[in-house]
């Protein structure tokens, strides 16, 4: 169980996001922000959507992405808001990490904590 909690800012780019339950290059969970919108992504030995909202972003603007797994629950928060709740009974464990697609991202910070509660 732990959280990662970045800030980001991405530069024309396809896709860029942060990644959590990484057990390689086909299997993570991941908040992907790309040109119109933030996406919560299950990538299982191909990619599944299973979260999309509108967000456009000024280019050179930072937001705070964080990502908390405890057991099979996943939860996904942009700027302190949650936007997404998943239950994973298949990637329970991993490390995390960036992606990027086509283009640039820049990071300002990053933290990744272990043992959390997300109860509260």
């Amino acid at each position: 169980d732990y959280s990662v909690d970045t800030e980001m800012m991405v530069h024309v780019a396809d896709a860029a996001g942060v990644i959590a339950r990484y057990q390689g290059l086909r299997r993570y969970l991941a908040l992907v922000k790309t040109p119109a919108s933030i996406r919560v992504v299950r990538v299982l030995y191909g990619e599944e959507t299973l979260h999309e909202q509108d967000a456009r972003w000024p280019e050179h603007e930072f937001h705070r992405i964080r990502i908390e797994t405890a057991g099979t629950q996943v939860r996904f928060l942009v700027d302190g808001t949650e936007i997404f709740v998943w239950k994973e009974e298949v990637l329970t464990c991993g490390g995390v990490g960036f992606l990027v697609e086509n283009g640039v991202a820049g990071i300002r910070s990053l933290e990744v904590r272990g043992d959390i509660n997300t109860a509260g």
